[in-house]
Order: structure tokens, then sequence, then C-alpha cells
């Protein structure tokens, strides 16, 4: 069984179908949101979602937007996504590619 992340809008028909898909599969699919990650030092990589969750614990991340926000707020989701491929969990859309679509 793998745990998917999708950083998405909760009401967009993407999340919806790659929940239904994971599920059908045998799969956890959990829709998270930017404005709703947090950082704590030391910690690892934690999220406020009902709770708090390791964002460590998922097998791949799937980015499908990226917020309008603060210089702040942009840097921090971005450096979130490189700690995530840093720790070896694959990241669709990449970091990377999310930088060279937004220049």
């Amino acid at each position: 069984m793998l745990r998917l992340g999708v950083l998405g809008n909760s009401d967009s028909w993407y999340v919806a179908d790659l929940q239904w898909v994971a599920r059908a599969r045998g799969h956890v699919c959990d829709q998270l949101e930017f404005p709703r990650l947090i950082g704590a030092a030391g910690a690892g990589l934690k999220m406020s979602r009902h709770g708090e969750s390791d964002l460590l614990s998922y097998d791949v991340m799937i980015v499908r937007t990226m917020p309008p926000g603060s210089l702040e707020q942009v840097v921090f989701r971005m450096d979130l996504l490189h700690q995530l491929v840093d720790a070896q969990i694959p990241v669709l859309n990449s970091p990377r590619a999310l930088q060279c679509a937004v220049d």
C-alpha cells in the first residue's frame, strides 16, 4: 500500500480522481494544502491537518497547485519540496520543474 500526498485544491476534480484511483488500487491518497503546511525546527517536516502528520511518511508527493503568496511563503513552499526530494521522496511536479514553469 502506497501513501500519496496531493498538494491541490480540496474542491478540484483532479484530487477527487487521484483519490478514487488510489482507493481502487488499495492505496491512500491525502489531499493537502500549502497554506496549512508548517515547519518545525528539529522535528522533521510537519504539516497541520487534523492534528499533525509527518510529510516524510508519504511515499509520493504530487504537486498540482502552487497558490500565490508572499515571497516568504513561496520560498518556504519550494524549500519544503526540495527537502522532500532530498529525503528521497518522489515529488511530481518537481521543485525544479515548478521553478522553470514560473520563470
